[in-house]
């Protein structure tokens, strides 16, 4: 009978520590999901809030623009599940100003254009195009309609809002 007990606290004790680490293991996978989901909704919620086309506008201005009242072009753009080299491209030029579309694949996000009238030393043919998912910025860029344009992030390095306002006042004679 000893033996038999002595079997028995054997066998609880086996799967006790078994049990245990598999609820450590589990614990720290729930910590580390979090942690990693924790941060997404921080980076999301993180966005700019934009409820009308003031908004925008307002939002276009505090990145340094001033343009048109309304927008030239207001489109449906699908994120696409899977991003080719261009797609990779475009987003690696959205998280250098803190976006990041592959938060968004698969979703339907509307993409506001205005016409930019106070680019640095280019008069026309400048747009600025601002992506917006529920209510919040989530990406855009100010590129150039012509033939051998460029394409930017919407608050460029170069030119402030301040910077930008100088350079006008000097060509105007100011």
């Amino acid at each position: 009978k000893g033996d038999m007990q002595m079997l028995l606290v054997s066998v609880r004790m086996k799967y006790l520590k078994k049990a245990t680490i598999i609820v450590l293991i589990v614990v720290i996978i729930s910590f580390v999901l979090m942690a990693f989901l924790g941060a997404r909704v921080k980076k999301v919620s993180s966005a700019h809030a934009i409820s009308s086309n003031e908004d925008r506008v307002a939002f276009l201005n505090s990145c340094g623009w001033i343009v048109s009242e309304k927008p030239v072009e207001e489109i449906d753009v699908i994120i696409p599940s899977e991003f080719n080299g261009v797609y990779s491209d475009y987003n690696k030029l959205q998280q250098k100003q803190g976006y990041d579309l592959s938060l968004y694949k698969g979703v339907t996000a509307k993409k506001y254009t205005y016409e930019v009238r106070n680019y640095p030393d280019v008069v026309e043919n400048v747009q600025a195009s601002v992506l917006i998912y529920k209510g919040r910025v989530i990406g855009g860029d100010v590129s150039s309609m012509e033939l051998n344009g460029f394409m930017e992030a919407l608050m460029h390095k170069n030119s402030t809002k301040k910077d930008i306002t100088a350079k006008d006042s000097t060509k105007n004679g100011g």
